[in-house]
């Protein structure tokens, strides 16, 4: 093998993954209908119906009052939640993203390594019990069994 080819061997660990997620995120937009698609959040749909029903023709009001007050609840709803939105969102998504960002790279950088230095030390730990045991426990608890060994117990029903 010549010094030539051995300058042009590159190392590719995870380079198509990392150019597919800056294509991904170059080429994609963000699906502005349908935004639940998981439906995570189905426990959060009120509909009119859901809160308010009339139960007997007796007890309904007049039919202008019902519409309006339908008309009411949903456009109140609606403008609530956009007004809100529009307050809390960005501030809420940059927390929610810090959160997640801070949590991630404390699991990468700090947890999995050290919980892979505890298994690593529990090898240890596991050699050094099974040493004491080979050596100590199993031959002194072996021989209290051996005195124990010949030991019968019968029971009778006349005890006296």
């Amino acid at each position: 093998m010549s010094a030539k080819a051995e300058t042009e061997i590159r190392l590719q660990v995870g380079e198509d993954d990392l150019e597919d997620d800056e294509n991904k995120s170059k080429d994609e937009s963000i699906e502005t209908l349908g935004r639940d698609p998981l439906r995570i959040n189905d426990s959060v749909k009120i509909a009119f119906e859901e809160l308010f029903a009339e139960p007997h023709s007796t007890l309904y009001s007049f039919d202008s009052v019902w519409l309006l007050s339908f008309k009411i609840f949903n456009l109140t709803k609606e403008w609530c939640y956009k007004i809100t939105t529009v307050i809390f969102a960005i501030p809420l998504a940059f927390l929610w993203g810090l959160q997640f960002g801070c949590m991630a790279c404390c699991t990468i950088w700090c947890c999995r390594p050290w919980v892979k230095a505890c298994q690593m030390n529990v090898v240890c730990l596991q050699g050094f019990l099974q040493i004491l045991l080979d050596c100590l426990y199993k031959p002194v608890f072996g021989a209290i069994g051996h005195i124990f060994y010949n030991i019968r117990v019968k029971f009778s029903r006349d005890a006296f």
